[in-house]
């Protein structure tokens, strides 16, 4: 997190938005990571890895999109 301050403050954009974006991004990704709690969850639910992948993908894009969006408008208004 230190290095975002000073590449915010190079390219000229604030602070808070470089870090919402940062945000926006580990979330999205956090649905996809096949982390331990989701794979044991998985596998107690006796469910594939692709089939959590095709149900989670729309829910990705709409994080991903929406923010996005809140991004341009965090940057427009600044």
């Amino acid at each position: 997190m230190p290095i975002f301050a000073p590449l915010a403050d190079t390219v000229g954009i604030p602070r808070y938005t470089i870090v919402t974006a940062y945000q926006f991004g580990q979330y999205a990704m956090l649905f996809l990571a096949p982390t331990g709690l989701v794979m044991a969850t998985l596998q107690m639910l006796n469910m594939r890895y692709s089939h959590w992948f095709r149900f989670v993908w729309p829910v990705v894009v709409f994080v991903l999109v929406f923010g996005g969006g809140m991004l341009v408008t965090q940057v427009s208004l600044h």
